[in-house]
């Protein structure tokens, strides 16, 4: 049979198509929550490389007394030096610590980092960033944060405006306590006795919130007499 008149020849080529084009592999994101759990304790943990001071103390404290100035008084008059807290003598080569003031907790919604919301100022922005990430980092920041009290009633205050579940973070502690009065003045007894009773409450109740207590910092004045100025102390 001759090829060229036979059925097979006079049909039509099949009409060869196209190769499927290869399934489109989905380009996922990957975000820093889903890095794992070590990874991010890593990241957590060089971003809290510094200590943080926060001092919850009165306007106009000054904890940081420069170096006492000695002036010659006459021997019958009666001179009674300013307290003089913690000073301790300059250190250029001492890293400088954070310090961050509250003078006074006024809403409710207070946290451990700067009133400022800028994104590249802000001490502890990174609990900023979610909800996830604010419930990694906030006990790793309490924990780098030493808090600051010189009054009962600002102990109080935090007790009541920080969450309980945040007690258990908090490591480190400095208290100032000052004694009231003259101690040999018979009239400030009553006032020196309710203002022990009053830190000693206070002091029972931090106790019993700050159990993973490691550092506790106690700066005790005693004052020996009522300050008395004249016109030559500055």
């Amino acid at each position: 049979m001759d090829p060229k008149t036979s059925l097979f020849a006079r049909a039509q080529p099949r009409v060869k198509l196209p190769p499927e084009p290869p399934a489109q592999i989905r380009k996922t994101k990957l975000s820093f929550h889903d890095l794992p759990g070590e990874i991010r304790n890593k990241i957590y943990q060089f971003y809290f490389l510094d200590d943080y001071r926060c001092e919850l103390v009165g306007v106009g404290c000054d904890l940081t007394v420069q170096a006492p100035k000695t002036l010659k008084l006459p021997s019958n008059t009666n001179h009674t030096c300013m307290p003089h807290r913690h000073w301790q003598p300059n250190n250029s080569t001492r890293p400088v610590q954070v310090t961050i003031r509250f003078p006074r907790l006024s809403r409710p919604g207070w946290g451990p980092y700067s009133k400022d919301k800028s994104w590249l100022t802000a001490h502890g922005a990174l609990i900023l960033v979610s909800k996830q990430v604010c419930a990694e980092a906030l006990p790793l920041l309490y924990h780098q944060i030493t808090f600051v009290f010189e009054a009962p009633r600002r102990i109080t205050q935090f007790l009541a405006r920080v969450p309980a579940q945040s007690h258990f973070n908090i490591t480190k502690l400095h208290l100032c306590y000052t004694t009231y009065g003259n101690p040999a003045a018979a009239s400030d007894v009553k006032w020196q006795e309710k203002h022990i009773e009053s830190w000693t409450r206070v002091c029972r109740a931090a106790t019993k919130s700050f159990t993973c207590l490691r550092e506790l910092d106690l700066d005790v004045w005693i004052n020996e007499d009522a300050p008395k100025f004249d016109l030559r102390q500055k």
